[in-house]
């Protein structure tokens, strides 16, 4: 039930209140008695006479509302949270006036603010005599009808519940226990309670108490040492919130006031959200207030003194709450006002484990991610603080990462003992070694001029501790952790690779070892091995940054190990090991460069460095370690042609890669980085074998000799990635890389099946293939559930399965598969919004998910959601990458996002989408394609403005939309007829759409000729290919 705040009795704050006098119904409540008086309003217990049930009615006078804005601001807002329904926000049943009263109807709640469950908690801890927190709890049979404070209090201590049975009979102990809390509530010395049930009479002590006890209680510092089960009581209730935020949220409500009197606990263990969307509208705008306004600043977020407030504002009030739950204390609590204010705006909170070292470390790096001061630096949603609360209380590492390697190594250790206790072992022998080369090291020049012979010896033994640390520096970034394979999306243009990231249990010892090296270094500057261990240290520091999702960090790093490896002298002893990690760092800047958008088209050169440096024009001449470098550099390269469309260099470059690696396997057939490299080779090969071109009609076609070609590719990739696996289980990207290409696989399969359905067989083996490799990438999120790379694996099995349901006419089944992309691709951008490629991505999911749900249920609620959601992301998407992508990009981005809301019927929407659109396109060089589209777009903008009777600008656009497509003509040779009947179709529609407004204009005759113009344009068949693409 709601909560009074109550002002202070000075001045004006209090006296709307006292003017409200008990009325006996309203409208369909009738008025049972008084449970709550506070000054903005009063709160009555009611029975709702049509439904027979007891309800909470919150009444507020005319002069609480007295100014116009208010009024209706509460009435908005009145509304916006009775449409609100979730397990933990408190239900407004309605809203209404009579006279010169308004007032919400609610769900009558049996629960105790955490407002007061915080002064009970801080009585506990005070009291010597209670430390026995198990035994305080009562028996069941001797309990109260009504969840006391108390009861709320040692719930959250000992993680049990009381079970309580609640009772509508009155005693005059309950009326006396009213009137004694109706005095209170408006008296100085309480700042907030709440009287839940009349039947509780064990609280008023403790009030009477509170009061003559002003605020020490409140401003007490004692630290509650808790236990594991008070930490997961306290995250529950933060996922409980967080969850009810994050939907509120999606439905465009802030609550604007998250704070403990604001927040119910009953004896469910439920907790329930009050106040929503009300405090804004009923509060002062002054913060020099006093009394609720004062206790209300503390959970306050530093923007909103700026007047600004958005979700994030509320995800730093809920983290302020868990912050005073777990140290029993406010997180700012400067008495005065000015310098309260000051305190929020200036700086974060104490450090909770530096107060109280027993809290959980995870559940620190929650609530100080979510009270960062930067919003920029908070959780991206309620929804990802929520989740992260999960895993916590899961026992699973939380993606708000702030704990140091250690404690991380432990808590995989617990999750993966086999494989941590190699992990502990490469740790100590890691250690030692850094040790033992600064000792022997130092030793060695100490003694030089007296023992060369020991100097000798002690170089001999550095060179190998270099070794050493250099291979184990290996096993943190093994070259078997590769970029993953995209999901290919037919359709559409050719995408950036995915960028793979990895745990960062290693990032920050990385960190720590690479200091190591810049400072062994600097004190021995003549040692060149030194030296190129410190440029390969920061090569390997370079690989993880960018599987963190880093990118620029990783080119800081690569650039500076390229510049120690320039310096290094040329009588270098060991010059092929220089050139070919010169090389791996030249490659995988170059790979990282393919993550920005405006420098993907300098991979290409990067690579084609690389392998010059590795002087790759005779491999037969290299070692075999240099030649391996030479394979996956002509890797990448054929990956990076594949994903842009030139498939015969794509094809020169993994033969050249096949023939390499085809030489290293003769000479060890069990290297198991050449039979790696081999099965991702055969994959490539297998796609670009099928299908290999388009007939006239633009459908695909293949010779059998092609997909024999590629069904034997992908059959020997399959093979030796079920041998990697069986040879290496610990390797789980082997069983990535099998699952995507099973996936691979099976589209192949489903080609051929879609040519000649009478090949069953093949169909069921599609089927098997993309069960299986669901499977195993399900097996790789559960167990790693970190590492994007693995659900991007299991969002191309559920992609590939979603287009085969499609085939088969399961729309049903399709339907669910689609969801589940979507589902895993917004996992991945929340947890890297500053990846735009995940975006990109998610937009074309929704896409995907809009044409099934239509197929399944037409356009009904649930299609409008999807698209509404659809035109969210593409939002999101627009305004996260505005900077970095071209104008063709945003062109088109705009024109889809323009389509979305046209469908939505949102034309305020549309139109301006539609209009950037075509400012781009105007930007762009007027190639036929560009100025196709350019006609589509004022086709759809004219449509968008027709419905908002803008018929004047309707009919310049179509008419534009005309002049460029009649100016094109489609001048294409006779074979290729498609181009031209898409042209044609698109004119007839635009001739029809500017009849539509000429019609609305009251011009008829002109009008009908229009139709007259689109009628000379049908054709017998008319065709459904999609109109020609602009060039990426």
């Amino acid at each position: 039930m709601e909560q009074l705040k109550s002002r202070s009795s000075s001045g004006t704050a209090s006296q709307p209140a006292a003017l409200v006098e008990m009325p006996k119904q309203l409208g369909d409540y009738r008025i049972v008695q008084e449970i709550g008086r506070g000054g903005m309003g009063v709160v009555y217990e009611a029975i709702q006479e049509s439904l027979r049930r007891r309800v909470a009615v919150k009444v507020f006078s005319n002069l609480t509302l007295s100014e116009p804005r208010h009024l209706r601001r509460f009435e908005r807002e009145a509304r916006t949270a009775a449409n609100l329904h979730h397990t933990n926000i408190v239900p407004v049943f309605g809203v209404g006036q009579q006279e010169d009263l308004h007032y919400f109807a609610m769900q009558l709640i049996d629960g105790r603010g955490l407002d007061e469950v915080l002064r009970e908690l801080r009585r506990l801890c005070l009291d010597s005599e209670t430390r026995d927190y198990h035994a305080l709890a009562p028996p069941t049979s001797q309990v109260d009808s009504t969840f006391s404070v108390t009861a709320a209090a040692l719930h959250l201590m000992n993680g049990r519940l009381t079970s309580v049975a609640a009772t509508e009979q009155e005693t005059d102990a309950t009326r006396t226990a009213i009137q004694t809390c109706d005095q209170d509530l408006t008296s100085p010395g309480i700042t907030s309670t709440a009287i839940l049930d009349p039947g509780d009479t064990s609280n008023v002590a403790r009030l009477a108490a509170s009061k003559h006890s002003g605020s020490a209680n409140t401003d007490s510092t004692h630290a509650f040492d808790g236990s594991p089960v008070y930490w997961q009581s306290i995250a529950k209730i933060g996922l409980q919130i967080a969850d009810a935020l994050e939907y509120a949220h999606e439905q465009g409500v802030l609550h604007r006031d998250i704070k403990p009197a604001n927040l119910l606990l009953d004896a469910q263990g439920t907790v329930w959200i009050t106040d929503f969307g009300l405090a804004k509208a009923i509060d002062q705008d002054d913060l020099s207030l006093s009394g609720d306004v004062v206790g209300t600043l503390r959970y306050m977020s530093p923007e909103q003194f700026n007047g600004n407030h958005n979700k994030k504002s509320d995800v730093y009030s809920l983290g302020l709450t868990l912050y005073e739950l777990l140290l029993l204390r406010p997180a700012f609590d400067d008495p005065d006002r000015h310098r309260l204010i000051q305190q929020i705006a200036q700086g974060n909170p104490p450090k909770l484990r530096r107060l109280n070292p027993q809290i959980p470390r995870d559940l620190e790096t929650i609530v100080l991610t979510a009270t960062a001061v930067d919003p920029q630096h908070r959780y991206a949603s309620a929804g990802a603080m929520a989740r992260d609360l999960n895993r916590f209380l899961e026992d699973r590492p939380i993606l708000a990462r702030r704990s140091g390697p250690v404690e991380r190594l432990w808590r995989w250790g617990r999750r993966n003992p086999a494989v941590a206790s190699l992990s502990t072992s490469l740790l100590v022998v890691l250690l030692s070694s850094l040790a033992w080369i600064n000792v022997e090291w130092r030793q060695a020049e100490m003694e030089k001029e007296r023992a060369t012979a020991a100097n000798r010896r002690a170089e001999s033994n550095l060179r190998l501790a270099l070794e050493s640390m250099d291979r184990m520096l290996q096993k943190f970034t093994p070259q078997w952790l590769e970029q993953p394979s995209a999901p290919q999306v037919e359709g559409e243009e050719p995408e950036v690779p995915f960028q793979m990231t990895v745990s960062e249990n290693n990032a920050e010892f990385l960190q720590q070892i690479l200091k190591f090296y810049d400072q062994f270094a600097e004190e021995n500057a003549e040692n060149p091995d030194l030296r190129f261990a410190t440029a390969k240290a920061s090569s390997r520091i370079g690989q993880i940054r960018r599987r963190l999702g880093q990118p620029e960090q990783a080119e800081d790093a690569y650039h500076r190990a390229l510049e120690l490896f320039a310096e290094m002298p040329n009588d270098f002893e060991d010059h092929e090991t220089l050139a070919i990690e010169t090389a791996i760092a030249q490659r995988e800047l170059g790979l990282t460069l393919q993550l920005d958008l405006q420098r993907r088209s300098r991979t290409e050169d990067m690579l084609t460095l690389a392998l010059r440096t590795l002087d790759a024009s005779n491999p037969k001449k290299l070692s075999d370690k240099a030649s391996l470098e030479v394979a996956r550099t002509l890797h990448e390269l054929g990956t990076l042609f594949l994903s842009s469309g030139k498939r015969a260099e794509a094809h020169s470059n993994h033969e050249r890669e096949l023939e390499i690696l085809t030489r290293l396997r003769k000479q060890d057939p069990g290297n198991p980085e050449a039979r790696f490299l081999q099965a991702r080779c055969n994959r490539n090969l297998s796609l670009l074998a099928f299908p290999s071109r388009r007939t006239e009609s633009g459908a695909t076609s293949s010779s059998s000799q092609d997909v024999k070609r590629a069904r034997q590719n992908i059959s020997e990739a399959i093979e030796l990635l079920e041998q990697l696996r069986r040879d290496f289980p610990d390797f789980p990207d082997y069983q990535c890389e099998l699952s995507e290409t099973l996936v691979a696989s099976a589209r192949i399969t489903m080609a051929i099946t879609s040519r000649d359905p009478t090949a069953t067989d093949a169909g069921r083996q599609a089927a098997i293939q993309l069960h299986t490799a669901i499977y195993l990438a399900e097996q790789l999120v559960r167990v790693h559930p970190t590492i994007p790379r693995y659900r991007l694996a299991l969002l191309a099995g559920h992609y590939r399965m979603a287009a085969r349901l499609r085939d088969l006419k399961q729309s049903s089944g399709a339907l669910r598969h689609h969801r589940k992309t979507v589902e895993l691709c917004v996992e991945l951008v929340e947890q890297f919004p500053e990846i735009a490629i995940y975006q990109r991505y998610l937009n074309h999911l929704y896409r995907q998910l809009i044409r099934a749900v239509e197929t399944r249920h037409g356009k009904d609620e649930t299609w409008r959601q999807v698209v509404t959601d659809a035109a969210q992301q593409m939002s999101k998407y627009l305004q996260a990458t505005a900077a970095e992508s071209s104008g063709l990009e945003l062109a088109r981005r705009y024109h889809r996002l323009g389509e979305l809301y046209y469908d939505l019927e949102n034309f305020a929407n549309a139109r301006p989408a539609f209009e950037t659109a075509v400012r781009y396109w105007q930007g762009l060089d007027p190639e036929l394609p560009i100025i196709f589209a350019l006609a589509r777009t004022k086709h759809a903008l004219g449509n968008s403005l027709r419905e908002l009777n803008e018929l004047e600008l309707s009919q310049r656009e179509l008419e534009e939309a005309i002049l460029l497509q009649r100016t094109l003509g489609f001048p294409r040779a006779p074979s290729t007829s498609t181009p031209r009947t898409f042209w044609k179709q698109e004119l007839r529609q635009q001739y029809r759409s500017l009849a539509n407004t000429l019609d609305l204009m009251g011009n008829r005759q002109e009008a009908n000729h229009m139709r007259a113009e689109a009628s000379k344009l049908l054709t017998p068949a008319p065709s459904t290919e999609a109109p020609p693409e602009p060039a990426a």
